[in-house]
C-alpha cells in the first residue's frame, strides 16, 4: 500500500464554510473596538513620551558639548598666552645674560 494514495484529495475533503467577520454592534465587538482604541492610545502615549525623552536628552547633550567646546577654546587661549609669556621670559633672560657678561 502506498501511503500517498490513501491521503484524501482536496476534492474529497468536506466543504467548510469560509470565515466570515461579524460587524454587528454587540457587547463583544464594542469591547474589542474600545480595547483596540485604548491600546492604540497607550502606544501613541508611550511613543510621544519616549520621543520627548530623546529630545530632552539630545538638547542636554548639545548644551554639554557646547560647554565642553567653550572650555577647550578657553584652554587653547590660555595655552597661547602661556607660550607668549614663555617667549617674553626667554627674551628677558637672554637680555639679562648678555648684560651680566663682561
Amino acid at each position: 500500500m502506498d501511503p500517498m494514495t490513501e491521503m484524501p484529495r482536496p476534492a474529497d475533503t468536506p466543504h467548510r464554510p469560509k470565515l466570515r467577520l461579524d460587524f454587528t454592534f454587540n457587547p463583544i465587538n464594542i469591547g474589542a473596538i474600545i480595547t483596540i482604541a485604548l491600546g492604540a492610545g497607550y502606544a501613541y502615549g508611550q511613543l510621544t513620551m519616549r520621543l520627548g525623552l530623546v529630545e530632552i536628552q539630545s538638547s542636554q547633550l548639545a548644551v554639554q558639548l557646547t560647554a565642553q567646546t567653550q572650555l577647550m577654546e578657553k584652554w587653547v587661549r590660555t595655552d597661547e598666552q602661556v607660550m607668549a609669556l614663555q617667549r617674553d621670559v626667554q627674551k628677558l633672560d637672554d637680555r639679562v645674560t648678555r648684560i651680566e657678561r663682561p
